[in-house]
């Protein structure tokens, strides 16, 4: 997907902390704050360029081709759930297709997503759920109103981690969990 990227920010301070960039520490483009020691991609794919590579239909049409294989993903991401919180309200963020949401759904969770791609929220829209389209931040939500917000592959494409760490705090309730996962390649 990264190929198809044409727009990019350079960024001269920590997007979490504010801090001085040390320079490129794994190529082509990954550097690390010298104050946090967050690894984060300089220059990144601006959010509209994110949004236009799912939008280009490629994305969702393969992972149709890959329903058994995300189910079973899907599946283990929820057991570890259910382990901490069994039941409750969840916000999926960067839902995608919504094909998680269908599992929790399953699984009796009141589900709701976001979404920066409209080909994506289409899918979940059509499936039945509330999705929001736009970036998490952006969003209104009421405080405290999510008992579990899920984030898999998603802060690696923000452009301000911490305020998203921030946001999901304030919408999480006092026992509610922060369930993610970051790309490892």
């Amino acid at each position: 997907m990264t190929d198809t990227f044409r727009f990019f920010d350079t960024i001269h301070a920590c997007p979490v902390c504010g801090g001085p960039i040390l320079p490129v520490l794994e190529k082509p483009d990954i550097n690390r704050c010298e104050h946090c020691k967050l690894y984060f991609r300089n220059p990144r794919p601006q959010q509209t360029e994110i949004a236009r590579s799912y939008d280009s239909g490629t994305t969702y049409a393969q992972w149709q081709g890959q329903e058994k294989s995300r189910a079973a993903m899907w599946e283990r991401r929820a057991a570890l759930i259910q382990k901490y919180m069994p039941q409750g309200k969840l916000l999926d963020v960067g839902t995608g297709d919504g094909r998680f949401l269908v599992t929790c759904r399953e699984l009796g969770y009141d589900v709701s997503g976001t979404e920066v791609s409209r080909a994506g929220a289409q899918y979940a829209v059509s499936a039945g759920f509330d999705v929001r389209l736009g970036q998490f931040s952006d969003l209104a939500f009421d405080e405290r109103s999510f008992d579990i917000i899920t984030m898999w592959p998603v802060l690696e494409h923000v452009p301000d981690p911490g305020r998203v760490f921030r946001n999901a705090y304030s919408l999480l309730r006092v026992s509610g969990i922060l369930m993610l996962a970051v790309r490892n390649e």
